[in-house]
């Protein structure tokens, strides 16, 4: 009995037996084989199957588009032999002599590992070209590797007629059972590489009882591979016992599907690494200089963390706006919101400019640090030369806008904890500490337009013979938030001598 078998991306293997005499070929529904490709004429070609003489022939109608036998266009009538593949469109259509006394057809004796030589891919890649072409304008379109992989198995499940197909990435093999899959027959293709080909569940003795249990009566394993990297898995089989069996061109498909899959993979992996590095250079460049940035982004590609949130001795600088609730109540929210945000910008850049880490923006506030691995030493002296900077830009910006800006700025040293906090999605700079709370205590008392350090940092600054700074001491000053006075000390800027705040 010959028989022609027709796939297509978008449905199931149809088998379709020749009778003697003309079979026709077309997208019209009074043709012996309907193919409903939009490259296919009405009346497209023939098949005449002269039954006494064993003799099978195809010819074209006179299509626009052309039939195509074994890749070569069709342009006069041809003899057909056994496995010739006919192309109308995205149709392929094979011919296949079925012996009816055999459970199995020879075709479809295939061995029951097929390992996935470099050959075996290209021949598959050959053989289901227009297929690939189809799954790859859809591939190219999804950017999430779920979506892609589920679209790539229902697919392959629609083109060979099967009952189930998952393409599973490496790290959900171990949920095999659990997905509905039986683990014995995986177990082979993972082992030994090689796709794995079960005809008939119920007599091979490698199979184990878990597919019998799923009710499974054939099934087809071939892993994804890339060079000798394992990526996942192709599992596909079919539930009934009187169904098609898996046949070359199956193995061929799943082998090119598995190629393709690998691509994919690759592709999304990389992309997912971009978004990644991405979010973590955005991150990055809110708190740190560009060089800085820079630095921290290349250790996490390296790594793959952002440094953990840990003690380090370090300088914290903290300013407010002061009253700047009345300031938005004058000048109205428009104006404030844009006020602030020159504020921060040109304050940060001034940061930047000093090696310094922006910590926190909070409200009207902010927080800067210095000395954390990696930075320049003196943390102590580039922390007060920013402050310094600082008020002389607050005061252009106070001629520029018109509106008298008064900050107050408080810079303390000490152990504290610092790192970044979060997961992948969202991770924060976090500083956490008794140095950290002492310098917002000096902040609120250091108005207006004043500078004022703790102890610790006076001390460093002091021990050095080349700093550079006025400094006045200010005894213990009692803030609200803090049960013990805090010892400060004012930065003086050209030689101003302002009163003591109380």
């Amino acid at each position: 009995m010959w028989t022609l078998t027709i796939r297509s991306p978008g449905g199931e293997p149809r088998q379709y037996t020749l009778h003697p005499g003309t079979n026709t070929i077309g997208r019209m529904s009074g043709n012996d084989i309907v193919v409903l490709d939009p490259s296919a004429s009405r009346y497209h070609a023939q098949i005449i199957y002269e039954a006494d003489k064993g003799l099978i022939t195809i010819q074209d109608l006179g299509s626009t588009n052309g039939t195509y036998v074994n890749r070569e266009r069709l342009l006069e009538p041809r003899p057909l032999v056994p496995n010739d593949i006919i192309r109308i469109g995205q149709h392929l259509i094979e011919l296949v002599y079925y012996d009816e006394s055999l459970p199995i057809q020879p075709s479809a004796r295939l061995p029951n590992t097929q390992s996935l030589t470099r050959d075996l891919v290209l021949e598959s890649l050959d053989q289901h070209a227009v297929l690939l072409s189809e799954v790859a304008s859809r591939l190219n379109t999804i950017l999430d590797l779920n979506t892609a992989l589920q679209t790539v198995s229902n697919m392959m499940r629609v083109s060979m007629g099967a009952d189930r197909c998952e393409v599973l990435l490496v790290e959900q093999i171990d949920r095999l059972a659990e997905l509905g899959f039986a683990r014995s027959i995986a177990q082979q293709a993972i082992q030994q590489r090689s796709a794995v080909i079960i005809q008939d569940a119920s007599t091979d003795p490698n199979v184990g009882k878990s597919a019998a249990l799923l009710n499974i009566h054939a099934a087809m394993c071939v892993p994804i591979m890339t060079g000798d990297e394992m990526l996942g898995l192709i599992y596909v089989f079919k539930n009934r016992p009187r169904s098609r069996p898996f046949e070359k061109r199956d193995l061929q498909l799943a082998v090119a599907i598995g190629h393709q899959a690998a691509l994919t993979i690759q592709r999304m992996r990389l992309l997912e690494n971009v978004r990644r590095q991405e979010k973590v250079a955005n991150l990055l460049h809110r708190f740190l200089s560009p060089q800085e940035a820079e630095y921290l982004l290349q250790e996490y590609l390296t790594t793959g963390t952002l440094p953990p949130i840990e003690e380090h001795r370090i300088t914290i600088l903290t300013a407010d706006i002061c009253q700047s609730t009345r300031l938005a109540e004058r000048v109205g929210a428009r104006r404030f919101g844009k006020i602030l945000n020159q504020y921060y910008k040109e304050m940060s850049q001034i940061i930047f400019d000093h090696n310094g880490l922006m910590g926190k923006y909070l409200g009207d506030g902010l927080m800067a640090v210095f000395g954390l691995p990696h930075q320049p030493p003196d943390p102590e002296k580039r922390a007060i030369e920013t402050a310094l900077e600082i008020l002389d830009r607050v005061d252009q910006l106070s001629k520029e806008l018109g509106e008298p800006i008064q900050i107050g700025i408080g810079i303390n040293t000490g152990p504290a904890m610092a790192g970044y906090l979060g997961s992948e999605e969202y991770a924060e700079f976090s500083v956490i500490g008794y140095p950290v709370n002492i310098a917002w205590g000096l902040e609120a008392l250091a108005r207006p337009n004043r500078i004022f350090i703790g102890y610790p940092t006076y001390q460093a600054i002091s021990t050095s013979e080349s700093s550079p700074f006025a400094v006045r001491p200010l005894g213990a000053l009692v803030y609200k938030d803090q049960a013990e006075p805090i010892q400060a000390y004012e930065i003086l800027r050209n030689g101003n001598m302002p009163p003591i705040s109380s």
